[in-house]
């Protein structure tokens, strides 16, 4: 059995399709549509797929793999800078079994290890071939994170949540504070957002430099934890009912001036802390992650606002947020990592420098 590749021509759109369509079937079967219903459908679907690599992989090679010289399946394969990007790999039902997957698969692998690079691929959890990629030495991006980088997985997700919690927290809730409790009209509130922005703009902009300089993890601490200080401060005051709009807008927005520097070092961390390869799931991992604690937030401080009558439960909302940022700090100062002044393949080595069976 020879296996060979060789590029997609034009006169091979029905195979391609007759393959793509196979992949559906057992999906297809339980639809009560007609044969002509599903086959439209299967078009449209198929078009869709062919217009989506084109957009997201326009230089992605795409191959026909023969057995003997017979058409059995297709590769498309991206040749990314750092990595080779698997974006499909199907061979016919007819052919499976054989062996087929494997060969072509150990080329790629083969072939990235001759050129440095890692290996990548999206596969479903419920994907029957997963079993194969995982033989071959290929690794969940989780099991990545949580296996090889606990210790960072773990300050990344403390960072990013504890800066979603506090910041959807008091921003989704400002009017209602405003209107509740100082009775600032509706109209009146956004006269109050303009100092909470520039505050929120200044912080990052001023002190973003000295994450450079200062270091990232003294940097890291210091704007958490003041964040968190300022804020169980004006808890206090706002508890004893010393402050008014005004003077809790000021606090408000010495707090964020802090905490949005500190947050935006959380997206940095988060994207230099890691292999280069995954620099850009991490991102958007830890952030999946953070919003969702993030989306809890507003609920749990509007249904603390109530009426606008009882201070007490929303001072001890003002406490936890405050309390969290300084823990989140604190996680920075132990777990964090000094990336200042470093390039980024000397923070997390690249995946491709890795051993074999890690490079996946």
């Amino acid at each position: 059995m020879i296996v060979t590749l060789r590029p997609v021509l034009e006169t091979d759109q029905h195979l391609l399709f007759e393959w793509y369509a196979g992949t559906r079937q057992a999906e297809l079967a339980h639809v009560p549509w007609t044969d002509a219903q599903k086959q439209a459908f299967l078009q449209m679907q198929f078009a869709a797929q062919a217009e989506s690599y084109r957009t997201r992989r326009p230089n992605a090679v795409q191959q026909i793999i023969c057995v003997d010289g017979v058409p059995v399946g297709r590769l498309y394969l991206d040749r990314l800078p750092q990595r080779l990007h698997i974006v499909d790999i199907t061979v016919t039902a007819a052919s499976r079994n054989a062996g087929i997957g494997s060969q072509v698969l150990h080329g790629i692998l083969a072939d990235a290890d001759r050129t440095g690079k890692a290996v990548g691929i999206y596969v479903e959890s419920f994907n029957p071939s997963r079993r194969l990629f995982e033989r071959l030495g290929f690794r969940t991006v989780s099991g990545i994170f949580l296996k090889k980088y606990p210790k960072r997985s773990f300050l990344g997700f403390s960072m990013m949540v504890t800066q979603s919690f506090l910041y959807n927290a008091i921003f989704f809730t400002y009017s209602l504070v405003l209107q509740n409790f100082y009775h600032i009209s509706a109209s009146g509130v956004s006269v109050y957002f303009f100092p909470f922005a520039v505050g929120n703009l200044l912080g990052p902009l001023i002190l973003g430099p000295f994450f450079d300089t200062v270091g990232r993890r003294k940097m890291i601490l210091g704007t958490y934890g003041f964040a968190g200080l300022v804020l169980a401060v004006s808890a206090a005051l706002f508890q004893a009912g010393s402050l008014n709009a005004t003077t809790h807008t000021i606090f408000w927005c010495v707090s964020f001036f802090f905490a949005s520097a500190g947050a935006s070092s959380a997206y940095l961390t988060v994207s230099e802390i890691f292999p280069l390869e995954l620099r850009g799931q991490a991102i958007s991992y830890f952030f999946a992650i953070s919003q969702a604690a993030g989306a809890i937030a507003p609920f749990v401080f509007g249904s603390l606002i109530g009426d606008g009558v009882e201070r007490g439960p929303l001072t001890i909302g003002y406490y936890f947020g405050a309390a969290i940022m300084i823990i989140g700090g604190a996680i920075a100062w132990f777990c964090g990592v000094n990336a200042e002044g470093q390039s980024l393949e000397d923070v997390a080595e690249p995946l491709s420098k890795a051993p074999a069976a890690e490079a996946r």
